[in-house]
């Protein structure tokens, strides 16, 4: 087998609605990524980007998925900052897809990286995968800003997050009976949502996050209070 890249990437960081999704593509041809039209999720329409996810999921050598529900981001703020929590979330997933195949070494880890110090991130990884994989060997650690531009790897695995996020949210909207949007608070279809489903019930969704600024501040204008987060930790 070729030398074997992996690259790591999420979907759904600022959302106020739906999990964020992490996502591990491990490769051993990342040029033959780019030339099937591999690149950022970002730049990929959502056809382009289920299309190139099915063929992914048939090419790559490995990848796997991490999935972390609002109420586990909610959680985790309490005790650590949302970097943190991506971090675990990346060294988790690069630990199960190399699992998934038996894989005892990897000539690269190209992950983008979710933190403004490239370095405290490359440190929380590396500490991360010495706990979760401790005998997966990683020859160099590639951890930069706007990492899925530049690494066909960390491209597949932006699109491999970036499908099963809207894949998710597309059942919450249909769990729920109405759009929801694209669960950003930018986006006027999510606050509409919001505003519609606080009124009725004098409460967020359970698929919100209730540590999220504009979710306090929507239960704020709607004159629900404090959220019950804040009320359990006593803020």
């Amino acid at each position: 087998m070729k030398a074997l890249t992996a690259g790591v990437d999420e979907a759904g960081r600022g959302p106020v609605l739906g999990p964020l999704v992490v996502a591990c593509a491990i490769t051993d041809d990342p040029a033959g990524l780019a030339a099937a039209g591999v690149r950022d999720s970002k730049t990929l329409t959502p056809a382009q980007r289920e299309r190139l996810e099915a063929g992914l999921k048939v090419s790559l050598t490995a990848f796997a998925l991490v999935v972390i529900e609002p109420n586990e981001i909610d959680l985790g703020r309490r005790k650590r900052s949302l970097n943190a929590i991506e971090g675990e979330a990346f060294s988790r997933a690069v630990a199960s897809a190399a699992a998934s195949r038996g894989l005892r070494a990897l000539s690269a880890l190209q992950a983008d990286a979710a933190d403004a110090s490239e370095s405290a991130f490359r440190a929380m990884l590396v500490r991360g995968l010495a706990r979760e994989a401790p005998s997966l060997s990683v020859a160099r650690f590639a951890v930069e800003h706007k990492a899925d531009l530049r690494y066909p790897a960390v491209s597949a695995a932006s699109i491999l997050a970036k499908v099963e996020r809207d894949r998710r949210i597309r059942e919450l909207s249909e769990r729920v009976g109405e759009p929801i949007g694209s669960g950003y608070p930018s986006d006027p279809a999510t606050v509409a949502f919001l505003r519609g489903y606080i009124r009725a019930n004098q409460d967020l969704p359970p698929f919100a996050r209730r540590s999220w600024q504009p979710a306090k501040d929507l239960l704020r204008e709607a004159g629900v209070g404090r959220t019950p987060l804040e009320r359990f930790d006593g803020g």
